[in-house]
């Protein structure tokens, strides 16, 4: 399964993502990660840097899981 269609279902199911298995499916489809303080940056060539939050155990609030997605382009 593509990781595009898994992120999909996410959405489309509303289920609940771990910040460690979204930060996976960022690297599968290219993005490179910075750490900073707070907050790991994730940047790709030609493509705009957005910033995701350092908590890996924790579950992805559905709204700021939509949000990473769209700026990553896989929504």
């Amino acid at each position: 399964m593509l990781q595009e269609e898994i992120a999909e279902l996410v959405i489309l199911n509303n289920w609940s993502m771990r910040y460690s298995e979204l930060e996976k499916i960022l690297f599968k489809n290219g993005w490179t990660k910075k750490s900073k303080t707070k907050h790991d940056w994730f940047s790709k060539p030609g493509c705009k840097s957005f910033p995701v939050p350092r908590h890996p155990s924790k579950e992805v609030p559905n709204g700021t899981l939509n949000a990473i997605l769209k700026q990553a382009g896989l929504k």
